[in-house]
């Protein structure tokens, strides 16, 4: 049956266990929990692993899954039920059941009151599938990996946000924070779930995330990959450079051709897997040359 969390409150802007997250809606960067009390529905975007399902969680009264089959069936069955349980109302993987979104977009038509609906969803509605856009009923924030700061190696001690209210506070501290620890954290990727985890175990996910979403999820988003193996090398290019941009390896350049895996030190190879991941996740794209969309034929 569907989960309900009856205790569940809003917990600042406390988001995933270990960080905080904000949202850059436009010119402005807000957090969540600022914007849902007033808004009756958010539709929580971005790649897979940055946090959607955790933070959605963390506020829902009512947990409505459905990737789960059973669940699926009840709202099929009855659309009214996400309506009828206990606000706030938690919709995952929504785009398994395209309607849902529709019902939402006319539940808010009825009743605009703030913190009603949080929706995630994995992957792109199916092209046959014809829903609302969601304008003026649905707010869409994406959600990224996390930033240097959000990861919390270190306190920061000037406030961007401070200095444009123009009220000249001091710039001024110290940061234990060294080239080294800057280095680490590159590879640590800023994915929540696989950041933490042994250095062999989250150069694996790292592999297998970037294998999945060019075999797997471009194409379930409609876009014709005709050379996954291209689109990987287009990336590691990419992320070579970033690497040497930084300049954060010694020894041969990445790009050597001369010997293309001997050339590139294991430290930068690392540096490049991460950022692949962080890449392609924070900008929702792949390298353009070996992909195009789907044709509707």
């Amino acid at each position: 049956m569907v989960r309900r969390r009856r205790n569940a409150k809003f917990r600042g802007v406390h988001l995933l266990s270990s960080t905080i997250w904000h949202i850059r809606t436009g010119s402005s960067i807000d957090s969540p929990d600022e914007l849902f009390p007033d808004l009756a529905a958010i539709a929580l975007e971005g790649a897979k692993g940055v946090g959607k399902t955790a933070t959605a969680l963390q506020r829902a009264n009512t947990v409505i899954s459905l990737d789960l089959p059973a669940q699926r069936q009840i709202v099929a069955a009855d659309p009214d039920y996400v309506v009828r349980s206990a606000v706030p109302v938690f919709i995952d993987e929504w785009q398994l059941h395209p309607p849902v979104w529709d019902r939402v977009c006319r539940a808010v038509d009825e009743d605009a009151g703030g913190g009603r609906f949080l929706l995630a969803g994995s992957a792109a509605v199916a092209p046959e599938a014809r829903v609302h856009s969601g304008a003026g009923r649905i707010v869409s924030l994406t959600m990224r990996p996390l930033s240097f700061a959000e990861r919390g190696p270190g306190e920061s001690t000037v406030s961007l946000a401070e200095l444009l209210t123009g009220s000249r506070p001091a710039i001024e501290g110290r940061s234990d924070i060294g080239p080294v620890d800057y280095v680490d954290e590159i590879p640590a990727s800023g994915f929540p779930g696989i950041r933490g985890l042994p250095e062999r175990a989250r150069n694996a996910q790292l592999d297998s995330y970037l294998t999945r979403i060019v075999d797997r999820d471009l194409p379930e988003n409609g876009l014709n990959v005709r050379r996954p193996a291209a689109v990987r090398a287009s990336a590691r290019r990419l992320c070579r450079r970033d690497v040497h941009r930084r300049g954060v390896h010694e020894g041969p350049r990445c790009g050597d051709r001369r010997s293309r895996r001997q050339a590139v030190p294991p430290d930068c190879r690392q540096l490049s897997r991460a950022s692949q991941a962080d890449l392609r996740a924070r900008s929702g794209r792949g390298p353009g040359a070996d992909v195009q969309p789907r044709s509707s034929g």
